[in-house]
Formats: structure tokens, sequence, C-alpha cells
């Protein structure tokens, strides 16, 4: 595999580090590199946002004549995933390159960008940051459950996302967050630094583009910890889906300059700590310090006392044991999953088709807890259709089918359009089809 600066161009912008038909042609240049560091080459520019068709047809817009051989290459690479040489892994190479009839009716060939997308799909259905997950199509299965035209739309589609295990500690080794985690300095005993930079070098390009086409209001703060997760995803059975964390200066600027040490030391082993999948809690412990505040009460002023006031009052409306039990059935059961893990005081979203490297971690963590941990209930808090576009239809569509998916309630606006609730409160009214009812049965099972 190529050495990874040389995946990055003017500006930090990721790029393919050899030409097209290195990766899908024939001859001498597409023979200098194993056909496994061609599909990990690939998935480590996809995963970062490149856009594998535009590269395509920019390429093929000075060669032309290369057309067919890199089509056919995309095809191979398609059943290479697959990992099948059966005949019905060949139906789909013809398919997919020619075209055909089945039933009597004409099967057009997938065009450049169809035949690109489903490639794609293939790859980052396998890809992991630096390896591959190796998965095979059973055909034979796919033969015997579907016939004639449903069969070629099966093989002519993405494989389900539900087909490719994945494991926690999958999901513990690939979360880029820990990498901000490892070069923390513990020496170091300040809460706020103007000039930290807490920014994942994988997301780095995407949120300085950003930043510099906004106003200050939209950017994204990168000075302060993120906070991609509150509390543990991977232990919690109530996993809220909410935009992204608030900023505002009085609190995460003025106040934390003058917080003493003391003070912020285990707000910043708690906050250090969810970014590994570590955190224990929700919140920090509730134990008093020296300065007669506890940890918990110091992160909550921090956090401007934001989830704590939520959280009180849905305690006190559900009538769930109270905080200061022995296990505490609030915070140390919910966890927050952001949309984007930066801080901003208000929100815009990122240009039309930008999925952040990070994202698309989120994206793999919610798949592995909707396959894996079936007894744990999503809150859909905020940005309901954002979310539902990054999870994809097909996992969303199991949680609905599972009952595991608490929405907003809709309302009717004055030009008749259905709208969302716009609200983070956790009760009775702000939740459809007894969705309080839901979480707080959740939570009391425990």
């Amino acid at each position: 595999m190529a050495e990874l600066r040389n995946f990055w161009g003017v500006g930090n912008q990721v790029r393919l580090p050899r030409t097209i038909r290195a990766y899908f042609g024939i001859g001498t240049e597409s023979e200098i590199i194993s056909e496994q560091d061609k599909l990990l080459e690939l998935g480590y520019c996809l995963w970062h946002g490149l856009d594998l068709y535009e590269a395509v047809k920019s390429y093929l817009s000075n060669h032309s004549e290369h057309e067919e051989s890199i089509k056919s290459g995309i095809a191979n690479a398609i059943e290479r995933l697959r990992g099948d040489e059966s005949h019905q892994g060949m139906i789909t190479y013809l398919l997919a390159i020619q075209g055909g009839t089945v039933d009597g009716k004409a099967i057009k060939p997938l065009s450049m960008k169809k035949l690109v997308e489903l490639f794609s799909s293939e790859l980052l259905l396998r890809y992991r940051p630096h390896y591959l997950v190796e998965y095979h199509c059973n055909y034979k299965e796919l033969a015997e459950k579907y016939d004639g035209m449903e069969l070629v739309n099966v093989l002519l589609s993405p494989m389900p996302a539900t087909s490719v295990p994945i494991s926690e500690q999958e999901i513990r080794d690939i979360n880029p967050w820990k990498s901000l985690y490892e070069f923390i300095n513990p020496i170091d005993d300040s809460f706020f630094d103007e000039d930290s930079n807490w920014l994942l070098k994988d997301d780095a390009y995407y949120i300085k583009e950003f930043n510099k086409e906004s106003e200050d209001d939209f950017k994204f703060i990168t000075n302060i910890r993120p906070e991609p997760f509150v509390g543990n995803p991977l232990t919690s059975k109530v996993v809220v889906l909410t935009l992204n964390p608030g900023y505002v200066y009085r609190v995460n600027n003025t106040l934390a300059r003058v917080i003493p040490p003391q003070l912020t030391e285990v707000v910043k082993y708690q906050l250090n700590a969810q970014l590994s999948f570590r955190a224990k809690s929700f919140m920090c412990e509730n134990t008093n310090t020296s300065w007669n505040v506890t940890y918990r009460e110091a992160q909550n002023i921090i956090g401007d006392w934001y989830w704590y006031d939520i959280f009180e009052n849905f305690r006190k409306e559900a009538g769930l044991s109270a905080e200061d039990s022995p296990e505490d059935v609030i915070y140390d059961n919910v966890s927050l999953i952001q949309y984007i893990g930066y801080a901003s005081k208000s929100y815009k979203a990122l240009p039309a088709g930008v999925i952040l490297p990070s994202q698309r971690f989120t994206r793999l963590l919610i798949h592995y807890l909707a396959l894996n941990k079936k007894d744990v209930l999503f809150v859909v808090s905020r940005s309901e259709r954002e979310w539902r576009k990054l999870i994809g239809e097909e996992i969303w569509t199991l949680l609905e089918q599972e009952n595991r998916l608490v929405h907003r309630k809709q309302f009717t606006n004055k030009n008749g359009a259905s709208q969302t609730i716009r609200t983070q409160e956790f009760t009775k009214d702000a939740f459809a089809n007894n969705g309080f009812e839901r979480i707080k049965e959740t939570l009391q099972s425990l």
C-alpha cells in the first residue's frame, strides 16, 4: 500500500495515489500493485470522502479508449470482493457490463455511475481503517431463494449491511476518537487552552473548509474537547441520537478558564474516557471535593446543566429512583451519540454529499449496536432525517420493525407540512407512540 502522505493533495484533500487504470485497468500499471492493496487504497480514499465516480469520469475524459477495460475491471473487483467464482458470480459480471435477457426481458448493462456505486458500496461494507473484512456472497443460497428477474435485481444490488458481522473489539480498535485520548499530556492540568487542537486528522480537511466558508456562529470549535459520545454507548441501554455539542462562550471559554484544576481533574478524566469507550457513567462521580462541590456538579457547571436538567425532569415525571441511589438507572444506563462530534454555537449542515470519516465510524458503531445489542433502545432526539440517511434504510427499517426506535412527535406547521417537534426534553408530550413509557420501562427493567 502507498505511503499515507501520497493520499493527500493540495489543501490536504484526499486523492488516489495512482491512476484509475492502476486499480481497474490491464497491463503493467495494474500489475505493480497487489489486488489486496488496490482494495485497501480505494477503501481508504472512499472512507475519507473521495468521490470515486468523479475520479473515474475525470480519468476517462482524457482516456476514453480505456472505458470498456475500466468497466470490466470494476465488475471484476466486485466479484473479488464477493469472493465467488461460481456460475452465478459470472452471471453478475456479464449482466453488469454487457446486459442480457432474463425471462424474456432485456436487461440493460449498468451505467458506469451505477457500477462505481455498486463497487463502492461493496467495498465500504468490508473496509475497516487499514484492513478488509473478508465476507463472501453465497450465490448458491441466493439462487435457491430467488429466481429470474428477482435474482438479477439482488445480484446487481449491494449486499445487505446486516450480512457482514461487526464485533465490539473491531469497534474499539478502529475508533478514531481514541487517538485524541492517546495523545493527551497527563501533566497538562488546564481544562481550556486557546491553542489546543482537538480535531481528528481524518476530519481536518472537511472541517477547516467548512469553517472557512461559515459565519462565526456556525463554525465548529476545535480547541475544546469534542464529545462524539456522552457516557458509553457500548454499555448503555438507552442511546440518544442527537445533533452536535453546543457551545456557550461564557461557559465553555470564560468559565472553563477559571475553574480550579482540583475540580476539573475528574471531569477531564470523564471526557477523555468517553473518547475511548471507557466511561462508566453518563456523568462523573457524585462525590464531594475539597471545594464543597461534587465532581458531578463541576461537570454540570461546565456543561451549563443542560442534560442534567433534562434527565432530572424526566426522573421526576417518570418516578424513577433518586439520583444518589446505589444504582442510578439513568446515568448508569443512558448515553448520547452525536451526529457530529464537534461543538458549535449554532448548527449548519455540512455541504451536500459530505460525510466526515468520523461519521462513517458512527454509522458502523450504530450498526454494531443494532445487530448485536438487541436490548438497546434508540431515541432519535434531533435531526431524524439526517440520522436516517447516515444509518441507512436497511438498519433503520430493522430498528423500526423491532420497535427499538423512539421518535419525537410530529405536528403540522402553518404551511400544512409535517414537522418534528424541536425539543430535547424527555417529557410525555415530547415523544410519539408512547415513547416516554418505552424509555421508562427500559430503564426500570434494569
